[in-house]
């Protein structure tokens, strides 16, 4: 592949030859050195031995690196295309929230009635489709996306719903970005391609989709 790509998400980063300080941002735009980015909340539970969370307060961030850096929110001026990997959550399932989710958008019975979930094709109440996409989007956008930088995105591809999502379940967000690039007709944003999954409590990918973000870049 070409050579180095610049990006920017809204932080001073460092130039050509000179070292990355060794600094981690919230997703507030706050520096902190040597720590990972604090979630937004969601009060803690357990589901199988795993702590969760669900709306209602903050706590520290549970994001594991698997890779380099976060492609969209490290704070550096020159961003290498390579493959960045990344997990962050669990974000707990809730019976309630499916059952709502359900009515409002998807009144199905095996989204909106337990008794009748139990006696249909999936022996159970499961979420809606979209709702699963709209928890993927709760961690891509609270913790994946730098409010400084993100641009919107002009679509996804190859979106699979691959197991069906129970209340209960405990997910988490995997990232990994398979391409970043230079806009070839506006010089102020670059297109970065990522693998995204949903995964359960047991490591079951859920869902799984190609997204494709606009982020804003330093000019040259």
């Amino acid at each position: 592949m070409g050579g180095p790509t610049s990006f920017t998400d809204g932080f001073s980063g460092v130039g050509a030859g000179q070292r990355r300080p060794t600094t981690s941002i919230t997703h507030s735009g706050a520096q902190q050195a040597g720590r990972p980015p604090a979630r937004t909340a969601m009060a803690t539970g357990k589901v199988k031995g795993h702590s969760v969370a669900t709306a209602g307060q903050a706590r520290p961030a549970e994001r594991k690196c698997l890779a380099a850096p976060s492609l969209l929110r490290r704070p550096a001026r020159r961003l290498e295309r390579r493959l960045d990997a990344w997990e962050f959550g669990p974000l707990l399932v809730d019976e309630a929230e499916v059952i709502d989710f359900g009515r409002r958008f998807d009144p199905q019975p095996f989204h909106v009635d337990p008794a009748a979930a139990a006696a249909g094709p999936y022996g159970g109440l499961i979420a809606s489709g979209w709702h699963t996409c709209a928890l993927m989007m709760r961690l891509l956008a609270e913790q994946y996306l730098s409010p400084a930088s993100s641009l919107g995105s002009p679509g996804i591809d190859e979106l699979r719903w691959v197991l069906p999502v129970r209340p209960g379940d405990a997910l988490t967000l995997k990232t990994t970005v398979r391409e970043a690039r230079h806009s070839r007709t506006k010089p102020d944003r670059g297109l970065v391609r990522t693998h995204v999954e949903l995964v359960d409590q047991s490591g079951a990918v859920v869902l799984s989709l190609l997204a494709m973000n606009l982020i804003r870049t330093r000019p040259s």
